[in-house]
């Protein structure tokens, strides 16, 4: 069966305390990996732009692509790893957001968790960020 998309609109709701009743929990697991992507993706970007002033980051969707490749380039493992969260953590999110049918979202929202925790931790310990 297809995603009911007006089950975010329960859940945003839910969560500004306006409606009593619980969202349904397809709407909380797609909206997990979303929050967890963004989580990742933003505190990456703030390192990129904290650690490194000098480079320019682009503007809207191109920005997501420019964060992960620049994770990626670079030659210490944590930041490849770091690279190779992002990747992972948009396609799920993308799936999330956009997919009617979402299947195995339960083991996606797992993996989408563990990737998440695993990115931020390496992100609170990456001291030496160079150009």
């Amino acid at each position: 069966m297809s995603f009911d998309w007006a089950e975010y609109f329960d859940l945003s709701r839910y969560l500004a305390g306006t409606n009593s009743a619980p969202p349904s929990d397809e709407a909380k697991l797609r909206s997990a990996i979303s929050r967890a992507y963004y989580a990742t993706f933003c505190k990456a970007r703030n390192l990129l732009r904290d650690k490194l002033p000098d480079k320019t980051f682009p503007q809207g969707e191109n920005v997501h692509w420019y964060v992960q490749k620049e994770f990626e380039r670079r030659h210490d493992r944590v930041s490849k790893d770091i690279g190779d969260h992002l990747r992972n953590l948009k396609r799920y999110r993308e799936q999330a957001d956009y997919e009617d049918n979402f299947p195995q979202l339960l083991e996606t929202t797992k993996k989408a968790l563990y990737r998440a925790g695993s990115a931020l931790r390496q992100l609170d310990n990456l001291k030496n960020l160079k150009p």
